[in-house]
């Protein structure tokens, strides 16, 4: 087995508008125009969009994925393009967005809560 320090990048989830277009007999342009019509912004915004909701659900999970791990498994090519992508529509970097914005549990520990309360009381 060879040592790589790169990974491939993952396959994105979605389709490439010009595969789709190409399936749907519609020229890319066709495409772009009706998917814009339906869902009010073209397909390659709207796949920022979702890629960059993907990353902050991620960064607020208990999980707490690294930064390269989230550029990954949201189908950035590396850790610069999740920052990018992520200051254009949040006005912060991932990292930035993280520290202010800390996961549920993070404040649930800050605050001393261990979970539900009560549990076995009626009111």
């Amino acid at each position: 087995m060879t040592w790589r320090p790169w990974r491939p990048r993952p396959r994105p989830t979605g389709r490439a508008p010009r595969s789709l277009a190409r399936e749907l007999g519609w020229s890319r342009r066709h495409l772009n125009s009706r998917f814009q019509r339906e869902i009010g912004l073209p397909p390659k915004v709207a796949a920022r969009v979702i890629r960059f909701e993907r990353a902050r659900r991620l960064l607020r999970s208990p999980h707490r994925p690294s930064m390269a791990e989230t550029a990954v498994t949201c189908g950035e090519v590396d850790q610069a393009h999740l920052a990018r992508d992520f200051r254009a529509p949040g006005g912060l970097t991932a990292t930035q967005w993280r520290a202010e914005f800390p996961s549920v549990q993070d404040v649930d520990a800050a605050l001393g809560d261990d979970g539900p309360h009560d549990a076995g009381q009626r009111h």
